[in-house]
């Protein structure tokens, strides 16, 4: 066992090392620092010497607060165009477009659908989005952790950058996860047992368990692929591993050893360089100078403003010392013998609006910087109509396309996982079971269900298809005019309203069959319609011709004399 332990540990530290030396954790101080001064965690220290940011002046580098605004536009705007708790912003569907069109496969998958929504709502899982759209939108990479819960469902845990550390797999996504944090020995106690604790601990905790000693615990999470000489009890994909960080290799106990099925953390990066772990180029990082400027500048005007209202002085006494602060007095002679006297030491008159100009003109570049023209449109009051996703799409075109990959990087790094894991917990306690809340029907037994984002974000990036598509059935139309209606021939009306319908409940649309019925049925009363008005027309020719008078009686009585 000291020899895992021994691994263990150096595992953890090369991450930690690793995120040092590679700079992540120099730019994330300057991004807490200017930016968002409550978070970031750069934890260091032993068990006797913990050291954190948590102090009083935490906010001391901050003058003007719109890099935070700006930050907080953005996350805004993610959390109520991208996943807004009062609003479906998902949709669940079969891989095979067919069996979406099935009318009872349809209507399950909506209702697992609204499931899901309710677990959502249910937890604290809109809180932890916020949470990792902050760090995502700040420092470039988000974490969150979802545990399984047996009455909840879901457990959800969001951390914050520097403690935490991440390593990727082959295919580019993080895989291994580790997280430092420090615990009284009655917190470890009470969570993995006394039994588990270190010798130090335990004894802390006999002399005192409420001290403010504190203990470093490391949680592991990486994949069980037999890198170590230990496996979570049930063989399951992933180990979870507890240990202390200064556990002595007399100690051989870890604090718990457990397991995932699937990778349970979302860790979305904003944009990824080569073969980085972590994300770069966020809003935060590339808005980083402009911030930093912004509170030089807004610290040269107060200065300047205060001196206004305060100025220094100069008397002409027989001592030369300067005093440049506001309300400074500065002493000196004029060389003639003149009586003593005070004036402003200051002649000229500072340009404030010069400084207020540069001020405004730098805001504007980090709010630019953060989208927030982009998240705020669809609430513009100019706009006295709601505009719909495709008129934001028609009038921010070049806005999306900027935000379109990282939107694709949210859904593949943070959204569909965290609603795979959600399906998964389910179908694990029971809901899609035979006997459970919701049966899986036969059809979806094994079959892959993939996801559907429908919120505003997701159907502004849409609408840029479904333009075409209007675009096309009107030039259709223009064309059916001019050169006749064979024209719309080549419009595959089913196809078109599948597309208009992606994002709509399957209960308010017709499958395939229900489609063909109806058109037959239609047909066939059609077809009565007219077999029944060219009978009529045939009894009204008839009556007519017997009715209509001839020099040898009527038109029917010629009609019948030639037959004869």
């Amino acid at each position: 066992m000291s020899t895992i332990l021994s691994e263990l540990k150096g595992r953890v530290r090369s991450m930690e090392q690793e995120f040092r030396e590679r700079g992540w954790e120099r730019t994330g101080q300057d991004i807490r620092d200017y930016l968002v001064p409550d978070r970031g965690r750069f934890l260091q220290g032993t068990n006797n010497t913990e050291t954190n940011y948590d102090d009083k002046d935490n906010r001391r580098y901050v003058l003007d607060d719109t890099g935070e605004q700006a930050l907080g536009t953005l996350v805004s705007g993610f959390m109520s165009m991208l996943v807004p708790e009062t609003s479906v912003w998902l949709k669940l569907k079969h891989s095979n477009p067919s069996m979406q069109k099935i009318r009872d496969v349809g209507v399950w998958l909506d209702d697992v659908r609204d499931l899901i929504l309710q677990v959502f709502s249910d937890t604290d899982i809109y809180g932890t989005l916020y949470n990792t759209f902050t760090e995502f939108g700040s420092f470039g990479t988000g974490c969150q952790l979802l545990d399984s819960d047996p009455i909840n469902t879901l457990d959800p845990k969001s951390f914050t950058y520097g403690e935490f550390y991440l390593r990727r797999g082959t295919d580019g996504m993080p895989n291994t996860f580790a997280h430092k944090s420090f615990w009284t020995a009655r917190e470890m106690a009470d969570e993995f047992g006394e039994e588990n604790l270190s010798q130090a601990a335990k004894n802390c905790l006999k002399e005192n368990g409420q001290a403010p000693k504190r203990f470093l615990v490391w949680h592991l999470i990486e994949p069980n692929d037999g890198r170590l000489r230990i496996s979570n009890p049930t063989k399951l994909a992933y180990n979870s591993i507890y240990f202390e960080a200064d556990t002595s290799e007399t100690d051989k106990k870890l604090l718990r050893v457990g397991g995932y099925h699937e990778f349970p953390v979302q860790a979305p990066r904003w944009l990824v360089i080569s073969n980085d772990v972590y994300g770069k180029e966020s809003p935060g990082t590339k808005q980083l100078g402009n911030i930093k400027m912004l509170q030089s500048i807004v610290e040269d005007r107060l200065v300047i403003t205060k001196r206004m209202g305060d100025p220094p002085l100069v008397s002409n006494s027989p001592y030369a010392d300067i005093n440049a602060l506001p309300g400074g007095v500065s002493y000196g002679s004029d060389g003639l013998g003149n009586q003593p006297s005070i004036q402003e030491l200051y002649k000229t008159a500072p340009r404030i609006d010069a400084f207020l100009t540069a001020e405004q003109q730098t805001r504007d570049l980090i709010e630019k910087g953060f989208f927030n023209q982009l998240f705020l449109i669809v609430s513009d009051v100019s706009d006295s109509k709601r505009m719909t996703a495709t008129e934001v799409v028609s009038r921010n075109e070049e806005k999306f396309a900027m935000l379109g990959p990282i939107l694709n990087r949210v859904f593949n790094e943070l959204l569909e996982p965290m609603i795979s894991r959600t399906f998964n917990i389910l179908m694990r306690q029971g809901f899609f079971a035979p006997y459970g809340e919701y049966p899986m029907p036969e059809l979806l037994q094994g079959e892959a269900i993939e996801v559907e984002f429908i919120s505003v974000l997701a159907q502004a990036q849409k609408a840029v298809g479904l333009n075409s598509i209007d675009r096309y059935l009107e030039r259709a139309g223009i064309a059916a005019q001019i050169l006749g209606p064979d024209v719309l021939d080549a419009v595959d009306a089913d196809e078109v309203m599948n597309a208009y319908g992606q994002n709509v409940p399957s209960r308010i649309v017709t499958d395939q069959e229900q489609r063909d019925a109806m058109r037959q049925q239609r047909a066939e009363q059609q077809a009565a319609m007219a077999q029944m008005a060219a009978l009529e027309s045939a009894a009204q020719t008839t009556k007519t011709m017997s009715e209509t008078p001839t020099a040898e009686g009527t038109v029917l009585d010629e009609l019948a004399a030639e037959e004869g």
